[in-house]
Formats: C-alpha cells, structure tokens, sequence
C-alpha cells in the first residue's frame, strides 16, 4: 500500500520540513527556521525579532543579509555585508498599501502591476536607471 520513500525526497516531522535532497533544517522552539545546511551554500543561519519577522541570515562565509522592517511589517530594506562589514549590496521595498509596488538594487527597479482588487502580482515589469520619486 505504502511505496518505500524515494532518495532524495523530503522528511517532514511535526509539519516541519527536516530534510530534503542534500538540505538539513532545524527550527527553534516556535517553529521558526533557524539553520539550513546544504552542499552548496554550507551552513546558513537564521535570526528573528520579537515578531517573528526574519531579520538577518548568516552564512558559511561570514557574509550577512539583514532585513528592516515598517511599522506596520513590511520589510522595506535589505542589505548584504562581506565578512568584514563591507556593504555588498542593498534592496528598497516600496509599498503600496499591503501591496509591494516596487523593488530597487543597483540601478534596476521592478515594478509589480496587480489587479484593482487584488494582492497577488498579474506581471513584474523590470528596468534600470535611477529610481523615479
């Protein structure tokens, strides 16, 4: 009745995702992620703030990715550091109500078109040069 679990398929106890393909997960006591391992990125980890809200990831290199957050819990920044503090990059979010209308990084912003009612994006529209305020 039951088929033998296929390699490389997922393990997933308690609704947790523990292993799949070459990944291994572990989770805090509230259920949020906080390492991932793989063959290709090595050892990531990951923190949160009182809300749950992901707000920095640590990687195998030392190289971080941290999030920030509006008032109201739209993540509306992310920067990335080399091991040693050195900016590599930075992500703007700009919101439109719960609505993310644009990103911005490196000279390239998306742009998200959605319908008049809705919140899942129909289209991304991609271009570069200097954001338009």
């Amino acid at each position: 009745l039951l088929d033998a679990p296929q390699p490389g398929a997922g393990l997933v106890v308690h609704n947790k995702l523990l292993t799949y393909q070459d990944k291994r997960y572990r989770y805090d006591a509230f259920g949020r992620l906080i390492e991932k391992r793989s063959a290709k990125r090595g050892l990531q980890r990951f923190g949160y703030d009182a809300e749950s809200r992901l707000i920095e990831v640590r990687n195998k290199n030392g190289s971080v990715v941290r999030m920030t957050y509006d008032p109201l819990g739209r993540r509306i920044e992310k920067t990335e550091h080399a091991p040693h503090g050195y900016p590599l990059g930075e992500t703007r979010f700009t919101w439109d109500g719960l609505r993310l209308l644009q990103e911005h990084r490196h000279q390239q912003t998306s742009l998200y078109l959605y319908e008049d009612e809705g919140y899942e994006p129909l289209a991304r529209v991609d271009g570069t040069g200097p954001l338009q305020k």
